[in-house]
């Protein structure tokens, strides 16, 4: 998953606007990759583990965006500082307890797993070893953007401007090549994109609509595509493998034009549904759902050894209380960790400066991750 990198974007006043609708598609994509780990009967042929490329798309737009500005300020250095500092202050309280609830209902049983998960190496484990850690198996996703977030930041920020959309479009580019040579060498395709080379085009393309802000329509060319492979795959067809590993970056392309579409502002039923207080509330917290879906089950099996109680005999009772649970632990996590937490990023501003042409620009202190 992506994880919550903040849903301001660059205003033209050189401040920055909140854009609800891309917390109501945080809310889509959480609720997307929820499903798809559940039970496969629920999800009907439906590709609902895409959800967690849209959060790769989403990080990408945003973070970048940021970046792009903190390029504007003095001293970048000091600038970077404080965008760790964020992001550390938003990604590890939470991740780190929601480990540590795993570990305390078992749900990483062994030792050497959860120090891979406490390192951000998930994804490594799972390459190496071709297997998937139980119920925190999720963790690869956050395990990709933390590496991805040790090395872009600086290239954004000390590259030469007229080279920019050349780096991103390269790292899109080496994506799909990477699966395509660990296709050929045998391996899986849900290995393919493990490791963080095989997630770039996901997290590019998001780069690249902040860079060059291109035109939405020209992104929904690769609906097409995207929806022959889903049906052929239904279908039952077998696909070479040089044309499976382009399904990453098809759908990217269509999240990419949700994405900047949200950014804009969905008008009609679409944008009063991304923008209601409901689903933009699930945005919110979607992060602690993101963590602690995987772990609902568990700890709710907990608590009810130890007060006595029975799981629901009906399978759609089982999967309300599991809904609902996991979407109670979020918001407690939201707001009696995440919010209070996130808020010190005041703390640490990025530092006010102005531009290389002179003219004033504001301080994004308190935006971002």
């Amino acid at each position: 998953m992506a994880t919550d990198a903040g849903t301001e974007v660059a205003a033209g006043d050189g401040g920055w606007a909140y854009r609800p609708q891309l917390d109501g598609l945080r809310a889509l994509a959480v609720v997307a990759v929820a499903w798809s780990h559940w039970e496969r009967p629920y999800q009907y042929g439906l590709p609902f583990g895409a959800g967690v490329h849209l959060f790769y798309v989403l990080s990408g737009f945003l973070i970048t965006g940021i970046l792009l500005r903190l390029r504007e300020l003095d001293d970048k250095r000091t600038a970077l500082k404080a965008f760790y500092i964020h992001r550390a202050l938003r990604i590890l309280p939470a991740f780190y307890a929601a480990l540590l609830l795993a570990w305390l209902v078992d749900s990483a049983t062994a030792d050497e797993i959860l120090k891979w998960h406490a390192t951000f190496l998930t994804n490594v484990f799972i390459f190496s070893r071709a297997e998937w850690p139980g119920a925190l198996s999720h963790f690869w996703s956050l395990a990709v953007e933390e590496q991805f977030y040790l090395v872009w930041p600086w290239l954004i920020v000390f590259a030469p401007r007229h080279l920019l959309a050349a780096l991103v479009a390269f790292a899109i580019l080496a994506a799909p090549l990477w699966r395509l040579s660990l296709a050929s060498a045998g391996y899986s395709e849900s290995l393919q994109g493990v490791l963080t080379l095989g997630s770039l085009d996901s997290l590019g393309v998001g780069a690249l609509l902040a860079v060059t802000r291109c035109r939405p329509n020209l992104l929904l060319c690769a609906l097409a595509p995207r929806l022959a492979l889903w049906i052929a795959e239904l279908l039952g067809a077998a696909l070479p493998p040089w044309l499976v590993v382009t399904k990453p970056l098809f759908q990217a392309a269509v999240f990419g034009w949700l994405v900047l579409r949200a950014s804009d502002g969905f008008t009609g039923l679409a944008g009063r549904l991304l923008a209601s207080r409901p689903v933009v509330y699930l945005g919110k917290i979607s992060y602690g759902i993101y963590l602690i879906h995987g772990l609902s089950g568990d700890i709710l099996t907990a608590i009810f050894i130890a007060f006595g109680v029975t799981w629901p005999p009906s399978e759609p009772w089982r999967f309300v209380v599991i809904c609902g649970s996991t979407i109670g632990f979020a918001a407690l996590s939201w707001h009696v960790m995440e919010r209070p937490i996130n808020d010190l990023k005041r703390r640490y501003p990025y530092r006010a400066a102005a531009a290389r042409d002179g003219s004033p620009r504001l301080s994004p202190a308190g935006i971002g991750p």
